[in-house]
């Protein structure tokens, strides 16, 4: 980042005025990011880099080789001694920094309420794909498993349990009285999550701050709790904004739907011919011509594999459409954390790096003037 190596044809009293110069940034920018310096163990650094620009800048005109050399060897004296300071002033990182702002993630996502856009967007997904690849005589059926991926909390215990089932999917657009009102106890939960969250919060700030001295730590701690309600605001409106554009139905539920309606038609068919035979035979009329496959006459055929092969269908198109629902909800679990990330680089990260860079920047400078 920095060369302060003499360059060829560069003379001593060159090297040291070109050096004095980066010493008084050197000197201003560690009194601007420490706070109170004069109070720690950089003010003895500092004070010996201000009394060498005053001493320098006093005498560098008159000045030979031999007093600007040894100008220079002062210089790089009270330099090394600064990044030393500068860097024994820090404390060591924590080894598992990785894993609290994954911890910070998770609960940010929590407070913004990700779980819960997430499992409706999934239930979504079911309610639409219901009329479109269930059998009507699989209705019932397909309601039961339908309601039991959906958690217990969304069920009406005031109606029984195949009032709810078929509601479940009737009345998609309904809202239940847990989802009209918060109940006490969901306040509770989110005051918890709020208490998680800052206190997830603070570990990660002082894990990443624990590289920079006390005092310049302390003012960024500082810095960053008077943003945290920021943080916090954005966090629960980052769901309110405009999200991923609408996805179109599959094209495969179009061909399911047309096949099931096929069976089924097939099915009543069979039963309608195969009824009106057995009932005009009852009544000794004449009945429908009936061929046979094999044995069996050829209605019973229609109703049987339209039957069997409506039921095996409606089982496969479940677990396609199961498979479907989990695929969007982790599609949209991931661009709402991408959203919840960028809240988190713009109110958290991005300051955090800004210092730890400027710290990293006058560890550097200070070891370049030193060589």
């Amino acid at each position: 980042m920095f060369n302060f190596r003499r360059k060829p044809g560069i003379t001593t009293a060159q090297d040291l005025a070109e050096r004095l110069g980066q010493l008084a940034q050197l000197s201003d920018r560690v009194k601007v990011a420490v706070p109170g310096w004069q109070a720690t163990s950089l003010a003895r650094q500092i004070s010996a880099m201000d009394q060498l620009l005053v001493q320098a800048n006093a005498g560098l005109a008159q000045s030979d080789d031999a007093e600007c050399g040894q100008l220079l060897d002062q210089l790089r004296s009270v330099t090394k001694d600064t990044a030393q300071a500068l860097s024994a002033a820090s404390g060591v990182v924590q080894a598992n920094t990785g894993e609290i702002e994954a911890e910070l993630l998770a609960q940010a996502g929590q407070l913004a309420g990700i779980d819960s856009r997430v499992e409706k967007a999934r239930e979504k997904y079911f309610r639409q794909a219901w009329p479109q690849v269930t059998w009507p005589l699989a209705r019932g059926w397909v309601a039961m498993r339908f309601k039991a991926e959906v958690p217990a909390k969304t069920e009406q215990p005031g109606k029984k349990k195949w009032t709810r089932l078929f509601n479940a999917v009737e009345n998609p657009g309904g809202a239940s009285t847990n989802e009209q009102a918060d109940s006490p106890e969901m306040d509770a939960a989110k005051e918890a999550e709020a208490k998680q969250l800052d206190a997830v919060y603070k570990r990660l700030v002082k894990a990443n701050t624990a590289v920079l001295p006390t005092p310049w730590a302390n003012k960024v701690n500082a810095e960053l709790d008077a943003t945290y309600p920021d943080l916090v605001l954005e966090l629960k409106a980052v769901l309110n904004t405009p999200g991923q554009r609408h996805l179109p139905a599959p094209h495969w539920w179009k061909w399911a739907k047309a096949w099931q309606w096929t069976l089924y038609i097939i099915m009543l068919a069979g039963l309608i011919w195969w009824g009106m035979n057995t009932l005009l035979e009852r009544l000794l009329l004449p009945t429908l011509p009936m061929p046979h496959i094999g044995v069996m006459p050829l209605a019973v055929v229609a109703l049987l594999a339209g039957l069997i092969l409506g039921l095996i269908t409606t089982w496969v198109n479940y677990r396609l459409v199961k498979a479907g629902a989990y695929r969007r909800a982790r599609n949209l679990r991931s661009y709402l954390n991408s959203r919840v990330e960028d809240v988190l680089q713009a109110k958290l990260y991005a300051r955090l790096e800004s210092h730890i860079a400027e710290h990293v920047s006058l560890i550097a400078l200070a070891n370049a003037l030193a060589e």
